[in-house]
């Protein structure tokens, strides 16, 4: 034997209406206020009407609380401004690479050019030579500056510290 099907009333007072929705009245009535639940009289509810657009706003609740916030938007914002720094880093970082293999091609190349003078001038072959290793030197601090990121202070040919 099947059970007979309970009716569904068409409408509905609010307290009933509540009760159903699991909502209080006063929650009901602010929602019907709004436009979000529909309302037929002073105290009466369409059941299905009104169960369909509780439903619905429901739904449209929880998307929207799943959906991103200020604080997301923040975060994001952040995560953008990192990335590019970061990116401006790689680069300086690169353009620092470059510059060193620039520097060692340009002291290779005043180097052979210092070795082709000592062959080309057998009298000054002596101070040539001291030319070289004086360059030589010179060029290893300054690649390590390079390298390195420090200033070292230069001095004249007399040891004073420049200013």
């Amino acid at each position: 034997m099947t059970k007979p099907k309970a009716k569904i009333p068409a409408e509905v007072p609010a307290a009933e209406m509540a009760r159903f929705l699991q909502i209080s009245v006063r929650q009901l009535q602010a929602l019907s206020r709004r436009g979000t639940l529909p309302k037929t009289s002073r105290d009466s509810y369409p059941m299905k009407a009104t169960a369909d657009a509780f439903y619905n706003h429901q739904l449209a609740e929880i998307r929207r609380r799943a959906g991103s916030t200020s604080a997301d938007a923040l975060r994001e914002q952040r995560a953008a401004e990192i990335a590019a720094r970061m990116r401006k880093e790689d680069r300086e970082i690169i353009m620092l690479d470059e510059a060193i293999e620039t520097f060692d091609d340009i002291r290779d190349a005043m180097s052979d050019t210092i070795d082709r003078l000592d062959e080309r001038i057998p009298k000054g072959g002596a101070k040539i030579g001291e030319a070289k290793a004086e360059f030589e030197e010179r060029a290893a601090r300054l690649r390590l500056r390079l390298e390195t990121g420090q200033a070292e202070p230069d001095t004249f040919d007399d040891g004073e510290e420049d200013r």
